[in-house]
């Protein structure tokens, strides 16, 4: 995407944000759907020449995807499950008379809170929040190597990891929503030597588009009063 198209794209969505009246709704009860983009500090591509091996790591994590389905039991407490592709790379490793490759792809499993705050802002389209999720960390990974010694690894590890940080909400209508989180992603560490090329832990960005569904639940009861 180039500047002028950026530049386009910001437009369109200031005008549109403007164009909304201040009030965009309760969220007490409602359901949300989310996906998200997100920038993670984590090693990228790496070579190194030591001794004589060649040592070159290819990471594709600075992206980081993620989906997440939560419920507003609270117009200030959403309990939220977040699935997250965190890290996929790449390995290869040359020495004299040995070749070695391997792939790596983690990813998590969280289930956690976002508190919003402070109160003034729950009829505006601005919503701050903090946020801390915690659940398992899957990494899975195969190696193989050709020469002395020969060998083919297959390994699946699970650690417990966690997430916490504070973002901002940004309501377009009742039903659609803008976002941003930045968060610390703590990994624990992995056993198996397929996991030896980096630390799984690190600082991140998100940005993420959601959809609000169901009535609040001021809206339901007043229906059935009705």
């Amino acid at each position: 995407m180039g500047p002028l198209t950026r530049m386009l794209v910001i437009a369109v969505v200031v005008l549109l944000v403007c164009s909304l009246p201040v009030g965009a709704g309760n969220l007490n009860g409602k359901w949300l759907l989310e996906l998200g983009f997100g920038q993670w500090d984590h090693d990228g591509v790496n070579t190194e020449l030591i001794s004589g091996s060649l040592d070159t790591r290819v990471g594709w994590n600075d992206m980081a995807v993620s989906f997440t389905a939560g419920h507003y039991v609270q117009e200030d407490i959403a309990v939220i499950l977040t699935g997250t592709l965190l890290a996929q790379e790449a390995r290869v490793e040359f020495e004299p008379r040995h070749f070695e490759a391997s792939n790596i792809t983690v990813g998590s499993a969280y289930f956690g809170l976002r508190y919003y705050l402070p109160k003034s802002t729950f009829e505006g389209r601005w919503r701050p929040y903090l946020t801390a999720a915690f659940g398992p960390v899957v990494g899975s990974g195969q190696a193989t190597g050709i020469g002395s010694p020969w060998f083919a690894q297959v390994k699946t590890e699970t650690v417990l990891g966690g997430r916490f940080g504070g973002g901002v909400d940004l309501l377009l209508s009742r039903r659609v929503k803008l976002g941003i989180i930045a968060s610390y992603n703590a990994v624990g560490d992995f056993d198996s030597s397929i996991f030896s090329s980096g630390d799984y832990s690190g600082p991140e960005v998100t940005f993420n588009f959601g959809v609000l569904l169901g009535k609040h639940r001021g809206q339901s009861e007043q229906v059935r009063t009705e």
